[in-house]
């Protein structure tokens, strides 16, 4: 056989510890297994994990890999308990990582592999009983990488007081602008990219080892089940939800295989802590897709002036029936419950989907979270005295009226990249965001609403930008200063065609992409790099470099201290590009304004009609500021105003479309 040739003569000519001959020991016992000798397979995974072992740190990706290959190898030949003490490791070491590292070492930690084990193993896939102290260590591996964006930009802003912590922060943000210019580049270096990245994790590491040293209390998520369970009051329960690759080991064949699944663990404030199988992916993903046309969501351009409401019924019934029927029953009596979606899940509004009579959210309030983990963390202080930013109606033709906010983070960016939207891969693209007309409107409304409720309370008038003035350097410089932000423009999403480690595909040994390109290598490493906000000069001509100064990404939205912001409205995003590129997008939009600093955003899964905008949010506000009522229940009532509102055939002048998409993430309250 080649492979054994090859091996033999590494074998002789390399040191035993040289990554060439672990690879090569990697592909023989591949093939030695496929040919049924798995005895010869174990040997030289075994072999390949201890020299990983010796010359690798303990939390280097290849070390997880190798662990995760060989437990894979004993999972096949029935070898439970060393499988499980295996799968233990990796999840304690993706835990201890995860609580550290920001968003692209959240992705690349997150690849199928490695995570996929842990599940697997801990659920009882193929021949294994459950294992319940291996499914804990599961769930709080998870939350740790789910999580592990906003931890790290709450570690850096933690550390302000003192000289180091904050020459530490403005290092963090000089890399974040760095990646992101140098991913928007067309001649990306992939080298250069990992090294920054490489950079910013030692740094978030070191940041982390500050905190515990000087106990600094509630700036680190507690990630154990236990201790989450116990933040949640009467009356709540926790769902995280979670994408993986589960194996399937034939016992006859010794053959495994993998099934992209979904799961979902429960948690209750009584200790109740469980875990429960949603199915394929492909099942989930394909109802929300019905779902989202029947509704006449954007869904790779397919649009419905209206909605058919026998076909909304039945297809948000079989939605239900796959990812939230399952857990009802361990949900108890309770009422509010927190939920940290996944993928495609988060492009689902769970409060409008048909129940047994009305739809989920009449009987339950939901609230989306980043993690679980999160219900841990102690808030941080808003702004005390009431003041809104409000932008709309914004002119993404021509130039943007200059403000350089020099005391921001990211000054001197010089914004995101053409080509990351087009997918770099030489096709010729027209970088173009439509006019938005009643957004002017909708941000104008919430101006004048916030000056009829405040104006004799000494707050500052409202500041609403509109056209020109609806800069990316504005919303830089005056967002960080206001207590409300309402932002009514353009989210976009790079196309699927860019491909990035959430999308689950495998990343080779030397942690770049099987992409198209340098550049989408690059690009696809950081899926907070693939979204991003429209602001004026948006369609604008690129510099030199093939940046635009009108479009902000997800990466530098993070970056930015948001922390006296207690309310973020982003309206008018667009998620037309397929479920998974736009839930990754959603996702991370909201990521990056937690991350932040806001404690509470609403964001839209898809454009809303003008008109239905503009009551919705009117009404939103006015039980916020005036009734006094928490954003969660205002926003929910305000729904239920546009619900209720009939035609003179007694006809529902709204339709689903018009009042699902608003998502609340964050503090309800």
């Amino acid at each position: 056989m080649l492979e054994e040739r090859v091996f033999e003569i590494l074998s002789r000519t390399l040191p035993e510890d040289h990554l060439d001959l672990q690879l090569a020991r990697g592909n023989l016992a591949s093939t030695l297994a496929a040919l049924g000798d798995l005895a010869g397979a174990r040997l030289l995974e075994e072999q390949a994990l201890e020299s990983r072992l010796r010359t690798l740190p303990e939390d280097h990706p290849e070390l997880q890999r190798a662990r995760s290959d060989v437990a894979l190898l004993l999972a096949v030949m029935g070898e439970a308990a060393v499988c499980r003490q295996l799968a233990r490791d990796l999840a304690i070491t993706t835990r201890r990582k995860g609580r550290s590292l920001a968003s692209i070492s959240e992705k690349q930690l997150a690849s199928e592999g490695v995570i996929g084990t842990v599940l697997s193993i801990s659920s009882g896939a193929g021949a294994f009983a459950p294992d319940l102290t291996g499914e804990r260590l599961a769930f709080s591996m998870v939350e740790a990488v789910r999580g592990a964006t906003a931890t790290a930009a709450r570690l850096g802003r933690s550390l302000q007081g003192d000289a180091e912590g904050q020459a530490m922060q403005v290092a963090l943000a000089r890399g974040s602008r760095e990646l992101n210019e140098l991913a928007g580049s067309r001649e990306a270096n992939t080298a250069r990219f990992t090294n920054l990245a490489r950079e910013r994790d030692r740094l978030h590491r070191k940041l982390l080892g500050r905190l515990e040293d000087n106990d600094v209390g509630g700036l680190l998520p507690d990630l154990e089940a236990k201790a989450i369970a116990e933040r949640l009051a009467p009356g709540e329960a926790g769902i995280a939800y979670w994408r993986y690759d589960r194996w399937q080991i034939d016992l006859e064949t010794s053959e495994s295989s993998t099934i992209p699944s979904y799961l979902a663990w429960v948690l209750r404030p009584d200790g109740f802590f469980g875990r429960i199988e949603l199915g394929s992916v492909e099942a989930v993903e394909k109802a929300i897709n019905d779902w989202r046309k029947a509704i006449g969501a954007p869904t790779r351009g397919v649009t419905k002036s209206r909605p058919l409401s026998g076909a909304v019924q039945a297809k948000g019934r079989r939605v239900r029936q796959l990812i939230f029927d399952p857990v009802r029953d361990a949900l108890g009596s309770s009422d509010r419950i927190w939920i940290a979606a996944a993928q495609a899940l988060h492009l689902i509004p769970l409060s409008a989907l048909p129940d047994e009579v009305g739809v989920i959210g009449d009987r339950l309030e939901i609230v989306h979270l980043q993690s679980l983990s999160h219900l841990t963390l102690n808030a941080p202080a808003s702004l005390s005295e009431p003041s809104v930013l409000a932008m709309g109606g914004i002119r993404y033709d021509g130039e943007a009226e200059s403000l350089r906010p020099q005391d921001s983070p990211l000054a001197g960016s010089r914004g995101a990249s053409c080509s990351a939207l087009s997918g770099g891969s030489g096709e010729s693209y027209t970088w173009k965001f439509g006019r938005l007309p009643g957004t002017r409107g909708e941000a104008e409304v919430v101006g004048e609403y916030f000056l009829d409720v405040f104006e004799d309370t000494g707050a500052p008038e409202p500041l609403v930008l509109t056209r020109s003035k609806a800069s990316r350097d504005a919303f830089e410089s005056l967002a960080p200063k206001h207590r409300y932000v309402h932002l009514a423009t353009h989210g976009w999403f790079a196309p699927e065609s860019v491909v990035s480690t959430a999308d689950g595909r495998v990343i080779d040994d030397k942690m770049s992409l099987v992409a198209s390109s340098l550049r989408d290598q690059v690009i696809g490493l950081a899926p907070s790099l693939l979204c991003g906000l429209a602001f004026a000069g948006a369609n604008g001509e690129a510099d030199m470099y093939g940046r635009v100064r009108g479009v902000m990404t997800a990466e530098e939205l993070s970056a930015m201290d948001l922390t006296g912001v207690e309310l973020c409205v982003l309206s008018a995003c667009e998620t037309n590009v397929g479920l998974r590129r736009g839930g990754q997008g959603i996702a991370s939009l909201q990521t990056a304004l937690h991350a932040a600093g806001v404690q509470t955003a609403i964001t839209s899964l898809w454009k809303v009609p003008d008109e239905a905008t503009r009551e919705l949010m009117t009404e939103f506000y006015r039980r916020l500021w005036v009734l006094k009522e928490p954003k969660g229940k205002a926003l929910w009532n305000a729904k239920q105003k546009l619900r209720e509102q009939l035609d003179g055939e007694g006809k529902s002048v709204y339709s689903v479309r018009d009042w699902a998409g608003w998502v609340l993430s964050g503090d309800p309250d």
